[in-house]
Formats: C-alpha cells, sequence, structure tokens
C-alpha cells in the first residue's frame, strides 16, 4: 500500500507543521480560556513557537561557538606543524655540520692534529694518547670539535677522565 504524499511546500521553520494542523500543540502554553475577557494584569504565557526558536537561537550560538574554538584548534596545530618542521630542518642541519666536522677530522693526519694538541699545550708525553683517543672514540671526537677553541684542552682532558683514558 502505497503512502500518500501531500504537495504542500517545504517551510523553513520546524513549528509551521503543529501550527497548521493542530493550533492546541502550538498554543498549548498559552491561556486559552480568557475568550471576550480583558487581558489586564496576566502575563502571556509563551507559544511552543516561540520556545522552538529560543532554542534554535540558543543552538546556533553554540554551534557558531563551536566552529571558532575548531578554527582556533586549526590555526593552533597548523603553528605546531610549522615549528616541528622548522625543528626538523634546524636539527638536519646540526647533523650535517656535526658530519662535516668529522670529515675535516677524518682528513686531517697526524701532522695536524699532533700540532693542535703542541697549540694546546698539552705534555708531550700525552699528546699521542690525546690523538689515539680521539681517533678511537667518535662521540669524543664530536664533544670535543663542537666546544669552543678556547675549552678544546679542558674538554679532551674531561672526555678521557671520563672514559679513564688518563
Amino acid at each position: 500500500m502505497e503512502e500518500e504524499w501531500h504537495d504542500e511546500p517545504i517551510t523553513p521553520h520546524a513549528t509551521s507543521f503543529t501550527m497548521d494542523y493542530s493550533p492546541e500543540i502550538g498554543l498549548s502554553n498559552q491561556s486559552t480560556g480568557s475568550h471576550g475577557t480583558s487581558s489586564r494584569g496576566t502575563k502571556r504565557k509563551t507559544t511552543m513557537s516561540d520556545k522552538l526558536e529560543s532554542k534554535m537561537e540558543i543552538m546556533s550560538q553554540d554551534i557558531q561557538a563551536l566552529t571558532e574554538m575548531m578554527k582556533d584548534g586549526n590555526r593552533f596545530y597548523e603553528r605546531s606543524i610549522n615549528i616541528a618542521e622548522k625543528q626538523v630542518l634546524t636539527a638536519e642541519e646540526q647533523v650535517r655540520i656535526a658530519e662535516r666536522k668529522l670529515v675535516f677530522f677524518s682528513k686531517v693526519g697526524l701532522e695536524f692534529t699532533l700540532k693542535m694538541m703542541c697549540e694546546l699545550s698539552v705534555m708531550p708525553e700525552l699528546r699521542m694518547k690525546c690523538y689515539r683517543f680521539l681517533c678511537r672514540e667518535d662521540r669524543a671526537k664530536r664533544e670535543f670539535f663542537g666546544v669552543p677553541v678556547d675549552v678544546h684542552l679542558a674538554t679532551l682532558y674531561e672526555l678521557m677522565k671520563e672514559a679513564r683514558a688518563l
């Protein structure tokens, strides 16, 4: 059995259906016993339509507030992504610098390193030991070449003490 559909236009207001077909529902909160009497001193009760409109307005405001919060969240997320991307680029650059220093150290020979040990005033009997230590210990090598030149000697001795190479 097929349902019959009414050819009525769709109205944008949700309560128009109840107002057209059921006035008792639409006016359920309104006083109906005052036909022909004065309305003086009585409060006008809110209709179902007014209540629904009020609720819809509140819901609309809440949805707008939620939309704004989501936009703020998206902006925060985008900024966080940009910061993370910059941090990755910085970390990659630091790795490249460290690798270049290691390549440089690998290419410099015994003569340069021993000359550096002389400039640092490393005692002659420890020069070869320091050189061999730096050749063996990659972490110490990176740390040694990563600090300013004026603290090379102190750093070298500290690293060798930590490794119990002294």
